[in-house]
C-alpha cells in the first residue's frame, strides 16, 4: 500500500492524545474535543483520539496534545504530514478557546493548547503552544522545519 493512497487518508493514521482533567470535564469540553476528529479528517488522516486523566505535572495548558504520526523520519512526506497535523490543531484550538471562554479576554498566553508530535519511529518533530492568536513554537525538528508549510 502506498501511504498516500490508503483507504485511512493521505497521511494515514494520527494517534491523537488528549491530556486533561477530567473533572474539568463538562459539556462544553466534550463536545469540543469530539469535534477534533473532524479536523483532522479534513487535513488527510486517519485519526484515532482519546482522552486520558494526565500525570502530575503532565499538563500546561487548556489540554496538552500529543500527535503520534503513523510515519517514520525516512518517509519522503514526514515534513508534509507534520505541517498538516499542525493545521488540523491549529484550526480546532482557537475555536476550542473561544467555547469555553466566549466573553473573557486573555493575553495571548495566558489560554494555550500544548502539543506535542512525534514520528512513528519516537522521533519528537514539534513542540508548540497554540492559542487564539497564534503558535509559539519551542521546538521544531530541523528535518522538517524547512519542509512547505
Amino acid at each position: 500500500m502506498s501511504g498516500s493512497d490508503t483507504s485511512t487518508g493521505r497521511f494515514g493514521l494520527v494517534r491523537v492524545e488528549v491530556l486533561g482533567r477530567t473533572d474539568y470535564l463538562g459539556h462544553k469540553r466534550v463536545a469540543m474535543i469530539n469535534e477534533l476528529p473532524d479536523y483532522f479528517r479534513a487535513e488527510g488522516f486517519e485519526p484515532d483520539l482519546y482522552y486520558r486523566e494526565p500525570g502530575d505535572g503532565e499538563t500546561e495548558g487548556v489540554e496538552d496534545i500529543r500527535l503520534f504520526l503513523a510515519l517514520g523520519m525516512a518517509s519522503g512526506v514526514i515534513g508534509s504530514a507534520a505541517w498538516a497535523a499542525l493545521d488540523a490543531v491549529g484550526a480546532w484550538v482557537p475555536e476550542r478557546i473561544r467555547r469555553e471562554y466566549p466573553h473573557e479576554e486573555f493575553s495571548p498566553l495566558q489560554q494555550q493548547v500544548t502539543v506535542n508530535m512525534y514520528a512513528g519511529d519516537g522521533v519528537r518533530l514539534v513542540r508548540v503552544g497554540i492559542t487564539r492568536v497564534g503558535y509559539y513554537y519551542r521546538y521544531i525538528h530541523p528535518d522538517i522545519k524547512g519542509s512547505s508549510q
